[in-house]
């Protein structure tokens, strides 16, 4: 008997912080009951974060979540109850062998539905796996949530500040960020995988080798034959290394799921950060038509979101270079770099330590310089043909102008790169502000194709998307909450209903 009233009859199992009996209360009851392991009850954090659990879990009761009761304390050791469960744990299943495709989006779909609550009410799983995915009769329960990054308990995380399981704990939760609807998504795209195939989607667990994995997720077909197409996009979406690529929401991936077509979201913004390096792209001449636009570089710089000065352009149409990325980390100068490489733009990128030892001087004072030049040449160019005062203006407008073209292979002109003065990181949130206002101006370019009257949903979206825009640029180091991803969800659908003529 414990707490004087719960009698345990048997032991269910364990984790990391606590285990698992089934008991009777007085009154007959069955219940299951969670008790934090003996060895950490004195732990002060450990036992905070084992309340906020049970609280979570009250918080975002649900058909899908595990139903807890109350706390209590027996022996120094807390402990909640929670209802009785029957059935197995999808780890359980997992060890018979892979599942029919049906059997697989049945349970990933009401995984999905599980979350939908929780994810609305603002709170996160953060350690969705196997484990804590216990399927009854009834349909899918989840288990264990609210696992947290904790900083103050790395004897938890066993040198690491994130807690999870690794092969299911997204990418950029691992670099640091923190972690939000997608990352739970990230989860279940992970065990989809492992439904379908029988095996783990990343089966290493060391945390260099992991990161190198999940940077290419590996194909589904490649791995059960028998797996359909869709069932492969769907895990390719879910298992993209960017966020940004990812389904947005749970309601995606049930969409998806059911076999509808999902909108694709734009394509992602860069990680901007300060650093060391500079981009530098390349432009050759063409003398049959030196004065065409350059496609590729107009295309270039819609896909960074960046504007780039005439004076800039006027720069590498003359010198042949000029600096589009300025002052960037290595990873940023390197996707910098990647996306030339795709527009068919000449590019290399070097460290900025390497530029030119007169190019800061003559940023600032190349205007003086020139000035001075055209001067000297115009006085001296007068004097020596002893002309008059028109004839010495005509020379030193020549003189300035063959000088200033002279000096375009010398004047950096950094203070014009399309991008520079870059920010020291940038957040989840930065990121998804830049796709939402893309996906805003999308919206009214399309509406104002439209009828007057059939432009109104297209607007007050585009007005919801700007919105969000500064809701997320506001709190740009909170994580990416679920009603700015559901906004740029929306945004999606509209935009592929008017493409597709819906």
């Amino acid at each position: 008997m414990v707490a004087g009233r719960f009698r345990i009859d048997g032991w269910l199992g364990e984790g990391g912080l606590a285990e698992v009996f089934s008991a009777v209360d007085s009154d007959g009851r069955e219940l299951a009951l969670k008790a934090l392991h003996a060895h950490l009850a004195h732990h002060a954090v450990v036992r905070e974060r084992f309340e906020r659990e049970m609280d979570l879990t009250r918080r975002v009761a649900g058909p899908g979540i595990v139903t807890v009761f109350d706390i209590y304390e027996h022996a120094g050791r807390p402990f909640f109850t929670m209802e009785r469960l029957r059935g197995m744990t999808l780890a359980d299943r997992l060890a018979r062998g892979p599942m029919r495709g049906d059997e697989a989006r049945r349970i990933a779909w009401e995984i999905c539905a599980a979350l939908r609550g929780p994810h609305a009410a603002g709170a996160l799983h953060r350690d969705l796996k196997p484990q804590n995915v216990f399927l009854t009769a009834q349909g899918v329960k989840l288990l264990d949530f609210g696992a947290a990054k904790e900083a103050e308990e790395p004897a938890l995380t066993a040198g690491s500040r994130v807690l999870g399981t690794p092969g299911y704990i997204a990418p950029e939760v691992w670099e640091g960020d923190p972690p939000d609807p997608r990352s739970d998504l990230y989860a279940v795209g992970a065990m989809f995988f492992e439904m379908i195939a029988g095996q783990r989607a990343f089966p290493v667990e060391e945390p260099s080798m992991l990161a190198a994995l999940q940077r290419a997720p590996p194909d589904l077909r490649l791995v059960r034959r028998l797996a359909s197409k869709e069932d492969a996009a769907i895990v390719a979406r879910a298992l993209a290394p960017d966020p940004e690529a990812r389904f947005l929401t749970a309601r995606q991936i049930m969409r998806a799921l059911e076999g509808a077509s999902v909108s694709t979201p734009p394509p992602p913004a860069l990680r901007y950060a300060r650093g060391e390096y500079d981009v530098v792209v390349h432009q050759v001449v063409n003398l049959l038509s030196p004065f065409q636009r350059d496609a590729g570089i107009g295309a270039l710089l819609k896909r960074l979101d960046a504007r780039a000065p005439r004076r800039w352009r006027w720069r590498l149409a003359g010198a042949g270079e000029a600096t589009l990325a300025a002052s960037a980390n290595r990873p940023c100068a390197d996707a910098v770099a990647a996306l030339c490489a795709k527009y068919r733009v000449p590019a290399t990128v070097r460290e900025a330590r390497d530029r030119s030892s007169t190019e800061a001087w003559l940023a600032r004072r190349g205007a003086f310089l020139l000035v001075l030049i055209a001067s000297l040449v115009a006085v001296g160019g007068g004097a020596l043909l002893g002309s008059g005062a028109r004839d010495c203006a005509f020379a030193g407008a020549i003189a300035a102008v063959l000088g200033y073209m002279l000096s375009w292979g010398l004047r950096p002109a950094l203070s014009l790169s399309p991008l520079r003065d870059l920010p020291d990181r940038t957040t989840s949130r930065d990121r998804l502000a830049a796709a939402l206002l893309r996906r805003a101006r999308a919206l009214e370019r399309r509406a104002f194709r439209l009828p007057f009257r059939a432009r109104p949903p297209l607007l007050e979206a585009a007005l919801a998307a700007r919105a969000s825009v500064e809701k997320a640029r506001a709190h740009r180091d909170e994580p990416v909450s679920a009603d700015l991803l559901e906004c740029a969800a929306n945004a999606d659908d509209l935009l592929d209903a008017v493409r597709s003529g819906r």
